[in-house]
């Protein structure tokens, strides 16, 4: 009984030991994701200071303790959202610099323009509605470019254009963190003494930010760093026994508010009779560069935390989760945001997948919201205009020194451009400017770059047909007629313009025989508009005077409907031709080219008539057939597959072979078509491998085989027989290296 009393007290013992054990790994757990949240939390909350001060100047001033609710609202119902609707449920979504900073903008030119005549009251509402507005339109658009699966068409954004905007928000931040800082104090004190007291400490605490902030840093050193500093701060206070009053006067701190408690309540509660309807249609366009800048920083942020979380994030979700978001926040009276990167990798680093977090750093914002603005206005103003700082400071260095070496100087000028016009006269005309240039820079350099990639010559580039010796010299000859223009990038009315220009030179030069033909080419256009129809059209109407024919391949439906509809196609035109691809038009006018020839026609020889030009003797030819099988076939028949063992080469006495190889897309490429008198086979043959294409035969045809046991055989009794037949492959394949060679040395001239 003892040993049965002693077993269970130990088992009992391993469960207490276990249960224990997991208590307090689950108890260290909350406190750790509890201490994470309150960090994450600050730092949120710090930056949500930092943006509604950015937003909340001038005129707007009095209404800061609002902004700051309003602010803090919105981080609130964007963290709550994105958590749900996220396609990775560590992503925090916040209220960010670059929206932050067109806000800003437009917020102080509406205030600006309403201040002369409209009462504070009526400018708050006012510019209040406006954000609101431009925040829902923000989130629907995202949520469409989501919905729609259209997030990577941001990417055809001229990049000058997108780098100074950024390079503009840049500076927009850091005039915005100067202005923070240096706000007059009552006392009126002015001058260096004032700058170095304000601004100062504010400039300094933004160079750290920005070495703190440096990838190969902790992301817990910027917390950190913050938190020192208000300490410091407090603690000069504390060693100097400054009365706060004196400190609060002299506008060190963010307060005193001139209205006491935040005051915040949703829009739609708002005395909307004080809102200036008739400027607010100015004001949607800006909707506009809010749902690029978001969808873009959305882009960069998704590409950079699928490397830090080592997970792959779903770009369309994401763009979905923002646009839920940012309506969200519309709806109760909050401002533009997207999923920040900082925040999150700060998460990821602290607590990797503890979902607890967010909700803590949500309790956090909740907690200040219900405090009011008495704690709120003893934030150091030096420690917000520091943020600002860092932040401009750290955009302009990387769009004005950094990207000076990654792009050319007319795009580097053009971004320079914009970012002086967007800070001069706003955000809506340097924009429009940017686009103006950037279409008209493409213009120029489109119009110096020929929609020419290649320019080759029937003599030299011909179909992929094994024809007899006779014909393939007589196609050389004739080949000089025929000039192929292998075209590139999109057709518009200067590229297409010199095509006929070219097809004018072509008829003027006396030199070179009669034009009796021109193969266009468009396996690499993009597209082409209706003025390239146009310059196309005259073409084909130059080709009809001068009786030459235009071969078109590679049409596309897209390419073919314009150019039908432009009547540069005709069905019944002798002198148009369209055929799917490049080969199966130079078939075409090499078939065009033999029918007036005596070598139109092959008739039927028997082998060893075709073969004897081949061996030295008669009788070598015949014993060389000994060695043969004969064998008949028709349409359809599968001579070989891919991948098949090559035990045997092929001689077609008549009929004709083509061999495809199968592309990617599941459909077949003609690699070649070998009529009668050649081989079919004998690279794979002697290699001794496999065969690399697939052997079809089109029509009824005779064939020889000639397996590898009977070569062995041969080369054993007959060595000389065997040798003949060896030189007679490494000619015709000499002769199919030179006309490579002179296809390839077309190609790079």
């Amino acid at each position: 009984m003892q040993p049965v009393l002693g077993c269970w007290s130990s088992y009992l013992d391993g469960v207490r030991i276990k249960l224990m054990t997991a208590l307090y790994k689950r108890t260290l757990a909350l406190l750790f994701a509890v201490l994470s949240g309150i960090i994450i939390g600050g730092v949120g909350v710090m930056f949500s200071l930092t943006f509604a001060s950015m937003i909340f100047q001038g005129p707007l001033q009095s209404f800061l303790a609002a902004g700051i609710s309003i602010v803090l609202v919105s981080g609130i119902v964007m963290r709550l959202v994105v958590r749900g609707c996220s396609s990775t449920p560590l992503i925090i979504m916040d209220v960010e610099p670059l929206p932050t900073a067109l806000l800003a903008l437009s917020a102080g030119t509406l205030a600006r323009q309403l201040s002369p005549t409209a009462t504070p009251d009526a400018i708050f509402a006012t510019v209040l509605i406006v954000m609101v507005i431009l925040t829902l339109l923000t989130g629907l658009g995202l949520w469409l470019l989501g919905h729609f699966k259209l997030g990577k068409i941001i990417r055809y954004m001229p990049w000058p254009v997108f780098g100074g905007f950024l390079a503009a928000t840049g500076g927009l931040l850091l005039k915005a963190g100067l202005e923070v800082m240096l706000v007059t104090p009552v006392s009126g004190e002015t001058g260096l003494s004032f700058w170095l007291l304000h601004a100062f400490p504010g400039v300094a605490l933004g160079v750290l930010l920005i070495g703190l902030t440096r990838p190969t840093h902790p992301p817990w050193w910027m917390p950190t760093a913050l938190a020192g500093s208000l300490g410091l701060f407090y603690g000069a206070i504390w060693l100097s026994q400054t009365p706060l009053t004196l400190v609060l006067n002299r506008s060190w701190l963010l307060g005193p508010f001139p209205h006491q408690g935040l005051s915040w309540q949703p829009w739609h509660l708002l005395s909307l009779s004080q809102v200036d309807w008739s400027v607010v249609p100015m004001q949607l366009p800006q909707a506009g560069a809010l749902l690029l800048v978001c969808a873009i920083a959305i882009l960069l942020n998704a590409s950079a935390l699928e490397v830090i979380l080592d997970k792959e994030i779903e770009l369309n979700q994401e763009l979905k989760a923002a646009g839920i978001g940012n309506f969200a926040s519309g709806l109760a009276g909050g401002i533009v945001g997207h999923q920040v990167l900082s925040d999150t990798t700060l998460a990821y680093q602290l607590t990797r997948e503890n979902r607890w977090t967010t909700l803590i750093a949500v309790g956090v914002f909740g907690y200040v919201l219900m405090l009011g603005p008495q704690i709120l206005s003893l934030c150091p103003r030096f420690i917000l205009g520091g943020l600002l700082i860092s932040l401009g400071a750290s955009r302009l260095y990387k769009w004005l020194i950094q990207s000076r070496a990654q792009i050319s100087k007319i795009d580097y000028a053009l971004l320079v451009g914009i970012m002086l016009t967007i800070m001069i006269w706003g955000l809506l005309p340097g924009i429009g400017a940017g686009l103006t240039a950037a279409i008209a820079i493409f213009v120029v350099q489109s119009s110096q770059t020929s929609g020419l990639k290649y320019v080759l010559s029937g003599s030299h580039y011909l179909s992929k047909v094994e024809r007899s010796p006779q014909q393939a010299q007589l196609l050389k000859q004739r080949g000089e007629r025929l000039d192929i223009w292998v075209l590139q990038g999109f057709i518009f009315f200067g590229t297409a313009h010199q095509l006929l220009t070219r097809a004018k030179e072509r008829l003027s030069d006396e030199q070179r025989p009669k034009l009796n033909g021109i193969l266009l080419d468009f396996r690499r256009v993009k597209g082409l508009d209706s003025s390239a129809v146009l310059s196309l059209r005259k073409l084909q109407q130059l080709a009809q005077a001068h009786s030459f024919v235009l071969i078109w391949t590679h049409l596309t439906p897209t390419l073919e409907k314009p150019l039908y509809q432009g009547q540069c196609l005709e069905k019944q035109d002798p002198l148009c031709q369209v055929f799917p691809d490049l080969d199966r038009g130079l078939q075409w006018y090499e078939e065009e080219a033999l029918k007036e020839s005596r070598w139109r026609r092959q008739r039927v020889v028997p082998m060893s008539l075709q073969l004897n030009h081949q061996f030295e003797q008669p009788t070598d030819t015949e014993t060389f057939l000994d060695y043969l099988e004969l064998l008949d076939f028709s349409a359809g028949d599968l001579l070989f597959n891919q991948g098949d063992n090559a035990r045997y080469v092929y001689l077609i006495e008549s009929g004709q072979v083509t061999l495809f190889r199968p592309l990617l897309s599941g459909q077949d490429q003609r690699v070649q078509t070998i009529r009668r008198g050649n081989p079919v086979g004998e690279i794979a043959f002697f290699q001794q491998s496999t065969y690399p294409t697939r052997a079809v035969i089109d029509e009824i045809s005779t064939l020889y085989r000639l397996s590898y046991e009977n070569w062995l055989q041969m080369s054993q009794s007959h060595p000389t027989v065997a040798a003949q037949f060896q030189t007679w492959i490494i000619r015709r394949l000499s002769l199919q290296l030179t006309t490579a060679y002179q296809e390839i040395g077309d190609l790079l001239k």
